[in-house]
């Protein structure tokens, strides 16, 4: 999506509305794939050669809980407000041929909005390390007492704290 700045007139405000094609490949890290398209809805102005746009962004994310790993669908509804300049400077969204392109301006406030712990709901308990059922549907019978498979089980047995270049007690 661009806005294109020739019959623009300084200091007067423009309404936009658009959408901009979800790109997959910036999100692969995190296992997201976009539902449709990124929409934005705003105006723009144009001051002193920069452009000011400012809005609302709003997208539908695929995804999977990182505890138990359901689908989960993470809707994104932002703010947009960024300046596109004229003789930008590296890091800054630049007005190139008269057209300022939104698209990676959209992804990187999508990207730093993203939840760092994506769950399908708060209280999800994940799945068993051992056998790698759903917890949150039934509990599993590995999850007992017994410390015949825990490889940590004799840390039990240390007494006084660690000991040759450990913490000391």
């Amino acid at each position: 999506m661009h806005i294109d700045l020739l019959k623009a007139v300084e200091n007067e405000q423009y309404s936009i509305e658009g959408s901009i094609k979800g790109d997959n490949t910036l999100f692969e890290y995190r296992n997201l794939k976009f539902d449709g398209d990124i929409n934005f809805k705003g105006s723009y102005i144009l001051r002193k050669g920069d452009l000011s746009v400012i809005g609302e962004l709003t997208a539908k994310l695929d995804a999977q809980c990182d505890r138990c790993l359901k689908d989960v669908e993470i809707n994104i509804k932002l703010p947009f407000n960024e300046t596109f300049h004229a003789n930008a400077d590296k890091g800054e969204y630049a007005i190139e041929n008269n057209k300022a392109v939104l698209d990676e301006a959209a992804y990187q406030n999508i990207l730093l909005n993203i939840p760092s712990k994506i769950l399908c709901k708060e209280d999800c308990k994940g799945i068993c390390a051992l056998c790698g059922c759903d917890l949150n549907n039934h509990d599993c019978d590995c999850r007992s007492d017994s410390d015949d498979n825990n490889p940590f089980a004799i840390l039990k047995n240390i007494v006084g704290g660690a000991k040759n270049g450990g913490t000391k007690k």
